[in-house]
């Protein structure tokens, strides 16, 4: 599955990287894999917004769905410890919607 984030943090406070994402990702869908092995796919892609949003607050940030400048998905990490309604809400996101 290819995926898209972004991370936003104060230089200097915080050293999370995209590869630490990647990871924790990969071991959720490992996990999957290893639990159903035939709809692994399926519940990692259903569960996609759901671990990123879980992994952010393990990391101490929170994540939301954004759309980049070219209109892709991209799920923002934001460890910057502002409001997380900054960005745009589940709810107004045109790629989710209907998504829950």
């Amino acid at each position: 599955m290819a995926f898209s984030i972004a991370i936003v943090q104060v230089e200097g406070r915080t050293n999370h990287t995209v590869k630490d994402i990647s990871d924790k990702l990969n071991e959720r869908f490992q996990e999957l894999k290893r639990v159903n092995p035939r709809g692994y796919r399926d519940a990692f892609d259903q569960r996609y917004e759901l671990n990123c949003a879980e992994i952010a607050q393990e990391m101490g940030g929170v994540c939301t769905p954004q759309i980049d400048e070219d209109g892709k998905p991209v799920q923002v990490f934001d460890f910057t410890g502002s409001r997380p309604d900054r960005f745009t809400r589940w709810s107004e996101t045109p790629w989710l919607a209907g998504a829950r």
